[in-house]
């Protein structure tokens, strides 16, 4: 097992590689993009783009994964079915005898 002393100078060695690196991938999860209840977190995505963009300034290439696409994804194609729903329910009706 490493002692604290070569985990520290791992870490160190690690950051400074990263702080020379040309291309950056960052993988960001759900939990990351998302709030427990499926919403989206825009404050954390705030945070995250303005990083990118520090990163693009120092002529860095940046490659953005997420898996989050598919959780935001399903929320919104929830609220657009719910929507559609009521749109077709609404068409279906009787026309009112006022009309």
């Amino acid at each position: 097992m490493l002692d604290t002393k070569e985990t520290n100078a791992s870490a160190e060695a690690q950051r400074k590689a990263l702080r020379l690196a040309r291309r950056v991938l960052i993988k960001v999860g759900t939990p990351v993009v998302t709030h427990v209840d499926g919403n989206l977190a825009l404050g954390r995505i705030g945070a995250l783009v303005e990083q990118i963009a520090r990163l693009r300034q120092e002529g860095r290439d940046v490659v953005l994964v997420t898996s989050g696409a598919i959780s935001t994804g399903s929320l919104r194609m929830r609220k657009t079915m719910t929507l559609n729903t009521r749109c077709a329910t609404r068409s279906l009706a009787p026309p009112s005898a006022t009309a």
